[in-house]
């Protein structure tokens, strides 16, 4: 373990592969998370033990940031897709994706199918697909933003 230059604080492994894990490596959403490791360590050690109230100042921070914006304008029924796909943590295919909201009766109107939704999502970037054709949101710490501050009425 390596400390941080010149002030003698280092992160455990858990806590490193967890900021890897959760920003993909993008700059902004790493900087923020390592601010908030940092500013809440008691010791010279940062440990797993502060991971989660680090984690949602993140999620806060960057959702009032950017989450925020790109979720404004989002349909209900948009955000409900959007929703479901970031409650899975693997890549969802539109048959489960369709069934899912059958099960759970997350309705959406027969004129704005679930199938147009991830469309309009995809459009935005908001969601990509994996090698196989199935949805995913690929931004983990907008995945947890997602199911943290994203709510939608059921009906």
């Amino acid at each position: 373990r390596e400390s941080l230059a010149g002030t003698g604080v280092s992160f455990s492994q858990e806590v490193m592969q967890n900021i890897l894990k959760y920003s993909g490596g993008h700059p902004f959403e790493m900087q923020l998370l390592c601010y908030h490791l940092f500013s809440n360590h008691l010791s010279r050690y940062v440990e797993i033990d502060i991971w989660e109230k680090a984690l949602q100042a993140t999620v806060r921070d960057v959702g009032n940031a950017i989450f925020e914006k790109w979720c404004s304008d989002l349909s209900v029924d948009e955000a409900k897709v959007l929703r479901v796909l970031a409650e899975n943590d693997n890549s969802v295919t539109l048959e489960k994706l369709t069934a899912t909201f059958e099960v759970e009766n997350l309705m959406i109107p027969l004129k704005y199918s679930v199938e147009e939704a991830l469309k309009s999502l995809l459009q935005r970037k908001l969601i990509s697909r994996d090698i196989y054709g199935n949805y995913v949101v690929k931004d983990r710490m907008f995945c947890t933003y997602l199911i943290t501050h994203l709510n939608y009425p059921l009906i």
